[in-house]
């Protein structure tokens, strides 16, 4: 009886310290500027809040897409980011605004500078700096997003 209970006790914990596991990101690819983008998907708080955080480095096929479920004028920031990034504001799938090689900051959190879009959204699309004047582009464009 006993060795039953320390096997169930066993799984209980087992089962537990999984759900501390963050899944890993969904993949997906965003088509923009005539360019496939191969991208991890946030679309939880929690992935939001990891979001590119300590990654060391992102190539031109890469990004993350962030997927809100309500349009809103959402901030970000680069805090533990490790390189500089194109921020693409998405609303509809239209390109609604563009913020270019913003780079990592070394500060505390409450000194960082956040970075909102000039109207609301429904997603974000991160990049690697430079991405967006390399292929040209700009607001109006249209991005196809191919979320399983």
């Amino acid at each position: 009886m006993i060795k039953f209970l320390l096997v169930l006790a066993a799984i209980g914990v087992s089962a537990v310290s999984c759900n501390k596991v963050q899944k890993p990101f969904m993949e997906s690819t965003v088509e923009v500027a005539g360019q496939v983008i191969n991208v991890e998907v946030a679309d939880t708080d929690p992935e939001r809040v990891q979001g590119l955080s300590n990654l060391v480095s992102l190539s031109e096929d890469q990004g993350m897409l962030f997927v809100f479920p309500n349009p809103g004028v959402y901030g970000f920031w680069m805090k533990d980011m490790n390189f500089a990034i194109d921020i693409i504001w998405i609303k509809n799938d239209i390109v609604v605004d563009i913020t270019e090689n913003v780079k990592p900051q070394a500060a505390v959190d409450k000194d960082l500078e956040t970075y909102y879009p000039k109207q609301e959204v429904d997603k974000v699309l991160e990049l690697t700096a430079g991405w967006s004047a390399k292929n040209g582009l700009k607001v109006g464009d249209s991005v196809k997003i191919n979320l399983p």
